[in-house]
């Protein structure tokens, strides 16, 4: 066991998602307090460039750990990567790609590899949600739905 991982307590707070309205939550609270300081380590974070994702990455960034960050616009991702790094100092990789195609893990998989990069932390935070009754759903964005939040992971 690689003794440098830090053990930390996570608590993630946020505002109750509104059904109702669909309006999507605005405040994130995040403490992260790591047992020990490290730096050299990699978080990679699913989802990385909005919400809860971001939330975490900074986390990770403020704690100096790196991050590899994917979601599916690399412009999002490349102004996170940049204001990131910029802050906190930390080297923060992109791969974007969308984990609703079936062969988007293995790509994201193949390029960490390419890149050389070793995972220490993995936030499986990619994820959406539909509303409506069932039978009226899109049966294709319901196969997305569950590519993305379970065969994805």
């Amino acid at each position: 066991m690689d003794n440098r991982l830090p053990s930390c307590a996570l608590i993630l707070q946020r505002t109750p998602y509104d059904y109702a309205s669909g309006q999507q939550p605005t405040t994130y609270t995040t403490i992260m307090t790591p047992a020990t300081t490290s730096s050299g380590l990699t978080a990679l974070v699913t989802g990385g460039s909005v919400g809860i994702g971001l939330e975490l990455a900074k986390q990770f960034a403020a704690h100096g750990h790196d991050l590899v960050l994917t979601a599916r616009h690399r412009d999002t991702l490349e102004a996170v990567a940049g204001t990131i790094e910029g802050k906190y100092g930390v080297k923060v990789t992109v791969i974007p790609d969308d984990l609703s195609d079936p062969n988007a893990p293995q790509r994201l998989y193949d390029a960490v590899m390419v890149e050389n990069i070793d995972i220490h932390f993995l936030v499986n935070n990619a994820g959406f949600g539909l509303g409506g009754e069932f039978a009226d759903t899109d049966g294709a964005r319901e196969l997305d739905m569950i590519q993305v939040n379970i065969t994805a992971l």
